[in-house]
C-alpha cells in the first residue's frame, strides 16, 4: 500500500482488542516523525532531514516527572540510521507484544484512516521497522509508504517473532513500576482505561526501538 499523508497503524481490531495507534508523516523538508495517540500524546519522535535525530515532549514540565532534566522538552537524542542500500535509511523501530493488546479505549474513536495488523497470539511480537527513503526509492517487501512534499518518504515493514523469556519479565515489569500512582499522574488519563505510551530503548545501530506500553488497569477497578 503506497499513499500520501500520514500513516497510521495499529494491532487488531477497530472495536476489540487493539494495540496503540502509531501514527507517522513526513514533513516538508523530508523530516520523518512518529507518535502514538496516548491520553496526553505529548511525546513525538523525529528524524529531521537536517540529523538531528531526537525525542521531545510537548509539555517542558512533563520531563522532570520521568527523572530527566527540567527546563528542557529533549528527552533523547541519537543519530541517524545507517544507509542498508543506496537511497534507504534504517530509522526506528516500532515493537509491539501481545501483551499491550488490549480493550479500546473509553474515548471515541479514531476517525482516520488505520492499517490494521493481524491480532498476535500469545508470546508472539509485531516488529515494525521504518525505513527513510529517497525520492523514487522503493522499499521491497513494504506495507506502507508514503513521501513529503519534494519526494522523499517513510516505508513500513511488518514480521512477527516469539518473545523471549527476559523480554516479557522486563515488559512486565515495566507496567508494573508505571503502574499505580503513576497513572494518575498521565495527563487525560481516566480511572476507567488502560493507559497506554511507549518505552525507548537502544538498537545495536544506535538508532532506538519503541515498545508499545499498556498499563492495565488495577485488578477489580471498574
Amino acid at each position: 500500500m503506497v499513499r500520501h499523508g500520514a500513516l497510521r497503524f495499529a494491532v487488531g481490531t477497530p472495536d476489540g482488542p487493539r494495540s496503540s495507534t502509531w501514527r507517522i508523516w513526513v514533513g516538508r523538508d523530508g523530516s520523518v516523525f512518529v507518535s502514538t495517540r496516548t491520553p496526553g500524546g505529548h511525546v513525538q519522535v523525529s528524524l529531521h532531514a537536517s540529523g538531528r535525530w531526537r525525542i521531545v515532549f510537548d509539555d517542558p514540565a512533563e520531563p522532570p516527572r520521568i527523572g530527566a532534566a527540567a527546563g528542557t522538552r529533549l528527552f533523547d537524542q541519537f543519530a541517524p540510521g545507517p544507509e542498508i542500500k543506496p537511497g534507504i535509511r534504517h530509522g526506528v523501530m516500532i515493537v509491539i507484544p501481545w501483551l499491550v493488546v488490549g480493550p479500546p479505549s473509553a474515548r471515541p474513536p479514531e476517525e482516520e484512516r488505520i492499517l490494521w495488523l493481524p491480532p498476535l497470539a500469545e508470546g508472539q511480537v509485531a516488529c515494525v521497522p521504518l525505513f527513510l527513503t529517497a525520492p523514487n526509492v522503493i522499499v521491497d517487501d513494504a506495507i506502507a509508504s508514503t513521501t513529503g512534499p519534494r519526494g522523499s518518504g517513510v516505508s513500513l515493514r511488518y514480521t512477527t517473532r516469539v518473545a523471549r523469556p527476559e523480554e516479557v519479565e522486563d515488559w512486565t515489569g515495566i507496567a508494573a513500576r508505571r503502574a499505580g500512582s503513576d497513572r494518575g499522574e498521565v495527563p487525560g488519563a481516566t480511572a476507567e482505561e488502560d493507559t497506554r505510551g511507549f518505552v525507548v530503548g537502544e538498537m545495536p545501530d544506535g538508532t532506538r526501538w519503541l515498545l508499545d506500553l499498556r498499563i492495565p488497569l488495577p485488578s477489580g477497578a471498574t
